[in-house]
């Protein structure tokens, strides 16, 4: 725990750090092809390729991560049961929604 940047958020609630329970969860379900149909400050809107779903709204701290790895090429996998997306090797917890619990918790320095 010590060599976390004290900057880096510490939260696991939806639409922050993905917990390895959460992960393990995701690793074994199913998910759908997507693509985006907006990104923007509000969160990301997916378009679910197979029609299973309407379009999902995702919410996650870290828009500009999320962004940066969004290409035309990116192959973007949702699994809404899970609330996750995973763009590439990359995942995230996202959150269907922003609300009072969406504050980043910031690993405090000095303290472990």
């Amino acid at each position: 725990m010590d060599d976390v940047p004290p900057d880096r958020c510490q939260s696991y609630a939806a639409g922050h750090q993905m917990h390895w329970i959460h992960w393990k969860h995701v690793q074994e379900s199913e998910p759908a092809t997507a693509s985006v149909v907006c990104l923007d400050k509000a969160g990301i809107v997916l378009r679910v390729e197979d029609g299973s779903h309407p379009e999902l709204t995702f919410w996650h701290h870290d828009l500009d991560r999320l962004g940066s790895l969004l290409r035309a090429d990116a192959t973007i996998w949702v699994y809404p049961r899970w609330h996750a997306l995973q763009v590439g090797p990359h995942l995230f917890n996202c959150s269907t929604r922003p609300d009072s619990s969406s504050m980043c918790r910031l690993r405090s320095r000095g303290i472990r």
